[in-house]
């Protein structure tokens, strides 16, 4: 299942943590707090777990990991320079051209 985690961490080593356990647990970067990847029902168990451990204490954190289906990333809008490759986000694609 593709995901979407995103999170608003005013702690900096917390939030330094989060993104490098994302992008340790194989999701991708897309936006500075935003990322996205496929995972397996215990990668997503994990990385849960992992995330409430480390937001014992801290009351001023906000995390999503949200599951995203075919159908909203079909319709998805993206304003800018560079749009998402989905087909590589998801792991349909295993090489991403820029």
């Amino acid at each position: 299942m593709l995901y979407l985690a995103c999170y608003d961490i005013q702690n900096d080593r917390l939030r330094q943590r989060v993104a490098d356990q994302l992008l340790k647990t194989g999701l991708e970067r897309v936006q500075y707090s935003v990322f996205v990847g496929p995972l397996t029902s215990l990668q997503k168990n994990k990385l849960e777990q992992t995330i409430v451990n480390w937001f014992v204490g801290h009351n001023d954190c906000d995390f999503m990991l949200l599951p995203i289906d075919k159908y909203s990333t079909t319709n998805a809008i993206h304003l800018g320079n560079k749009p998402p490759d989905w087909e590589y986000l998801a792991g349909e694609k295993l090489v991403l051209i820029v």
